[in-house]
């Protein structure tokens, strides 16, 4: 909001009873009175006299809600509804990172849950087992009667073995093996524990003869309900660990409009005063200065 007050102070010809009396060559009195205890010369058109007065810094206001929500608002102070506004920032904080450290425990718990569940239901000896058995080489790369024997042997010595507890050197013989298989997409690129194995025996049905639920009489490129259901809590679990990235966006997004908040509560705490002259003529063609003052918040 902005005060604008014009002062204007005329020259005053004074011409006193005592003059008339003295004839004609007395001359008038010029007074040009300025109402105020300032003493320095007045400031020409174009200059002037400002000063901010009072209130709250607008960085520090800032900064402090930029790296605390709410700590901006709290150093503006002013009224309940500032403490408000800066009460509800840090609670949204606050809810924020539990929400999101809740939301990656979730997903923890979930991507648990489908480790064990692929553990029990799929099986990467049964998958080695059938493109063994059911593919020729790719003609790239021979794969020896001694390769497809020894698999053999090693897929009999580990049968029933957790796939977590699969020694490397059935992986290594698995390595061999796979190199018969369609698909460039090879489980052991990556080895067991890793997020592209996991990834990998759910999205792509090259892997569904690994599955305990699969029919060897249909169509490898069909998947087992038990691969289904395995993608289906795996996609849940990534779903969880969005949702725990979102709040991340919320939190950086509460510290931007709370810092703004902040710096615009403490703007409207400040009052600028601006003082200027200008000369000027009066009705009676005397000089004259116009002062104008002004007062912004």
């Amino acid at each position: 909001m902005r005060l604008s007050a014009g002062l204007l102070v005329a020259g005053f010809v004074l011409t006193p009873l005592a003059a008339r009396a003295q004839g004609p060559s007395a001359q008038p009195l010029l007074l040009r009175s300025i109402p105020t205890a300032a003493t320095a010369p007045l400031p020409t058109m174009g200059g002037g006299m400002s000063d901010r007065s009072g209130g709250k810094s607008v960085y520090i206001a800032g900064v402090a809600s930029a790296l605390v929500p709410g700590a901006g608002q709290a150093y503006v102070g002013g009224g309940v509804f500032t403490y408000a506004r800066g009460a509800a920032y840090l609670g949204l904080e606050i809810y924020s990172w539990m929400y999101r450290s809740q939301k990656n425990k979730d997903g923890d718990h979930q991507t648990e849950a489908f480790i064990q569940y692929s553990e029990r239901t799929w099986d990467p000896i049964k998958y080695g087992t059938y493109i063994n058995e059911n593919f020729d080489n790719d003609g790239n790369r021979a794969i020896g009667a001694n390769v497809v024997a020894r698999y053999t042997e090693v897929a009999a010595q580990y049968a029933g073995t957790p796939p977590g507890k699969l020694p490397k050197a059935f992986w290594d013989q698995l390595a061999e093996v796979e190199k018969k298989a369609p698909g460039s997409h090879k489980v052991t690129n990556y080895g067991y524990a890793n997020q592209q194995y996991f990834e990998m025996i759910g999205k792509y049905n090259q892997f569904a003869p690994g599955w305990d639920d699969y029919n060897e009489s249909q169509e490898i490129a069909s998947p087992s309900p038990h691969q289904l259901d395995y993608a289906a809590q795996r996609r849940y679990a990534n779903d969880l660990y969005a949702l725990g990235d979102h709040a991340i966006k919320g939190i950086f997004f509460n510290h931007v409009i709370s810092a703004v908040d902040a710096m615009i509560s403490a703007r409207f705490t400040q009052t600028r005063v601006h003082l200027s002259a200008s000369p000027t003529v009066m009705p009676d063609g005397h000089a004259g200065q116009s002062l104008h003052l002004q007062i912004g918040f």
